[in-house]
């Protein structure tokens, strides 16, 4: 039986939820015999553990804080599921019955018509292992600080936070924030800027009189995730292949992104190695934002401002971007952007071995001319492939292709040099090569 069931509750009595979530490791259910409508009902124990503390439902036992049992009304749980009652109560009579290591994972207690459960806390890590991270976020989300500095989660992550009882404020290690401390100075030096909505920010203008902003929340989670990349963990929590949500993928392709995680992961362990990876980042992430650089427009518009989300965007419904990692090689200036958008263009239209040729005429261009060089490869291609399509000649791309690359080393041969306007379609090279084309068809 398929159960839909969410992430966040509104209803007190029910705790029906809205979104679609799973806590649970499916291979650790698997092997413990917790399938079908008992799989919904454990997220849904574990949704009110977390959560039930902040939407105020009736707690058994306000002293047992980790191991906290909320009341459950199986009767109006089935009714807003829109199941069959017995089935829910199956269901958690097999959950009930469940042990592990020969301690029970759910604990149960009734009074009169009411049955309060709850998790073992020192079992919770066990079921887990699979999605630590969405449950971090759900705790984070509810400020169960109190869950996420315990014990319970010590087999896979170490605590994340340390909270004080007063002001419950996170604290990180003073190395990470003197990383994120570093990185805000030089976008203040480089006066770092985007055009946004009509107006001009400041890029990670977390600094005031020289002094971290009393709002933390944003310089905190950076030092988070600094100190996760030290630790290994950054990729544990982030899948590589989702790291860069739903960017072009040619663009992370040539920004080299993969190449930059494989150089980031390596240096796990090395704080120093670290630090100079993310200043150099952040050196070309500020030359990118200034006018004419990076102008591809859909990655500019969506360019980080705080120093959180250079590291990580993480908007919490599944969408990842690790900037950072796209700005390891040297920033994009306009020409570079319109070259690359022509060579990859360009490598769509021709054969593999047609744009092989084409890189190796490039090689003996001067760096000047590599802009009108594409420009002109991508007018002829256009216009061979425009001939072909008309059946203005029998011959195929391949074939076109021949007959100028022979007609250009003629010229390049005579005058000792490879120039873009051999291959410009409106110049004599490339249109004796036309005319030539079409007379065979």
């Amino acid at each position: 039986m398929n159960v839909k069931y969410e992430d966040y509750g509104d209803d007190n009595k029910t705790g029906i939820i809205t979104k679609r979530f799973s806590y649970v490791d499916e291979i650790w259910a698997w092997k413990n015999g917790v399938s079908g409508l008992a799989i919904p009902l454990l997220n849904f124990i574990i949704h009110n553990w977390i959560a039930g503390k902040k939407r105020k439902l009736r707690l058994y036992d306000k002293n047992d804080v980790i191991n906290s049992k909320y009341a459950m009304s199986i009767h109006s749980l089935a009714r807003a599921w829109k199941i069959d009652r017995t089935s829910l109560v199956r269901a958690k009579q097999r959950l009930v019955k469940i042990k592990i290591d020969n301690e029970k994972l759910i604990l149960e207690k009734t009074v009169g018509s009411d049955s309060y459960l709850g998790i073992n806390a020192s079992l919770f890590s066990k079921m887990i292992v699979g999605n630590s991270m969405r449950f971090i976020h759900q705790c984070e989300y509810w400020k169960r600080y109190d869950i996420l500095n315990s014990n319970i989660l010590e087999e896979f992550v170490k605590p994340l936070f340390d909270f004080t009882d007063s002001n419950e404020k996170v604290k990180h290690s003073k190395w990470a924030e003197s990383v994120v401390r570093e990185l805000c100075v030089m976008a203040n030096k480089e006066n770092a800027q985007l055009y946004k909505n009509g107006k001009i920010v400041n890029v990670f203008s977390h600094l005031k009189d020289g002094q971290f902003k009393k709002q933390r929340k944003g310089i905190d989670t950076a030092c988070k995730l600094i100190d996760d990349l030290y630790t290994g963990r950054f990729f544990r929590d982030n899948p590589i292949h989702l790291l860069f949500g739903e960017i072009n993928q040619e663009h992370v392709e040539y920004k080299n992104a993969k190449s930059a995680v494989e150089k980031i992961m390596y240096l796990k362990g090395d704080k120093e190695g670290i630090k100079k990876f993310l200043c150099r980042c952040a050196k070309n992430y500020f030359i990118a934002c200034r006018p004419g650089q990076e102008t591809y427009k859909e990655i500019k518009t969506n360019f980080p401002v705080s120093i959180k989300d250079f590291i990580l965007f993480n908007d919490y419904k599944g969408n990842h971007v690790a900037n950072f990692l796209l700005f390891y090689l040297p920033t994009l200036s306009a020409k570079d952007k319109q070259v690359n958008d022509l060579i990859t263009r360009i490598k769509k239209l021709v054969p593999e071995s047609v744009f092989n040729i084409l890189r190796d005429y490039e090689d003996y261009l001067l760096e000047k001319h590599i802009q009108s060089y594409w420009i002109n490869i991508y007018k002829i291609t256009k216009k061979i492939k425009s001939i072909i399509n008309s059946k203005g000649t029998s011959y195929g791309m391949n074939a076109c292709f021949d007959i100028l690359f022979k007609k250009v080393d003629v010229i390049s041969e005579r005058y000792k040099k490879v120039l873009p306007g051999y291959f410009d379609p409106e110049q004599e090279t490339a249109n004796n090569a036309i005319i030539e084309m079409k007379s065979s068809r």
